[in-house]
This record gives structure tokens, C-alpha cells and sequence, in this order.
């Protein structure tokens, strides 16, 4: 039997199939997979992302989203200490030359302690509307 003729009959077995099943098939696996990565990847926005809201926020000083983008933070790891049952996340903050250490500590997108209220070894970091750079409070600027 030549190569033509066992692909040829190769081809004709495959027409008999009826494809359907598997494509229906093929497409529930895929919108499982989808659903799946969506609800393990998603959710909570990045350390960064919750850190640059905190100094949006009343509480952080009101920092403009413009102001905001411009604000550095870098370098988020836990410190080791916990606060109900959340880790305290350490994060370096920079503005322009400055840079400071702020704590945060979040249950989901939510802050619960730290920011602008000292935690573990941080002391608080806010935005200054007034001259639109970041402050440290209690730590001598």
C-alpha cells in the first residue's frame, strides 16, 4: 500500500466522524479552564495597585490618579508580624527623592491597619496635598 493511498483512507475514516461531540466538548473544557484561572488569578488587585489607592484615598491624603501613577512602590514583602489574622506588608513608597517605608495590611482589596496608623515598625506615610509629595510622620520631614 502506497503512502498516498493509506492517507487517502485515513482521510475518509475521519469524514465518517461527526465532529460535533468533540467540539461541544472542546468548548466546555475551555470556558472551565477560563472560569477557573479567572477566580485564582483574579480578585485581589496587586500590592502596588492597593497601595497607590490607599494614598487616593481620604485616609492616605488624597493623592490625585495622576499623582498617584507617579508615586514608586517597590520592593512589598511581609514583615513577619500579623494583624487579625493578615500579614503586615511592608512596602517601599518613593516620590520624587524621597522614600519612605510604609506597613499595610489588607484583608482582600480592603485596608484594616497600617497606612496611617503605625503598624509593627512602620510609622505612618501620607500624601501632602499641599505640596504634592509624600510625608512621613514622625520621622523627622
Amino acid at each position: 500500500m502506497s503512502l498516498a493511498e493509506t492517507v487517502s483512507g485515513r482521510l475518509t475514516e475521519l469524514r465518517k466522524w461527526d465532529l460535533a461531540p468533540l467540539g461541544a466538548i472542546l468548548v466546555v473544557v475551555l470556558l472551565a479552564a477560563g472560569l477557573y484561572a479567572s477566580v485564582t488569578l483574579g480578585g485581589d488587585k496587586s500590592n502596588e495597585a492597593k497601595v497607590r489607592a490607599y494614598f487616593m484615598s481620604s485616609e492616605g491624603g488624597h493623592a490625585t490618579k495622576e499623582e498617584a501613577r507617579r508615586i514608586e512602590v517597590s520592593t512589598c514583602q511581609p514583615t513577619g508580624d500579623q494583624v487579625r489574622s493578615q500579614l503586615v506588608i511592608s512596602c517601599a513608597v518613593t516620590s520624587g527623592s524621597q522614600t519612605f517605608t510604609g506597613c499595610y495590611v489588607w484583608d482582600g482589596d480592603k485596608l484594616i491597619a497600617g497606612g496611617s496608623q503605625p503598624v509593627a515598625t512602620c510609622l505612618p506615610v501620607l500624601w501632602d496635598e499641599r505640596t504634592h509629595s509624600l510625608v512621613g510622620v514622625g520621622q523627622g520631614q
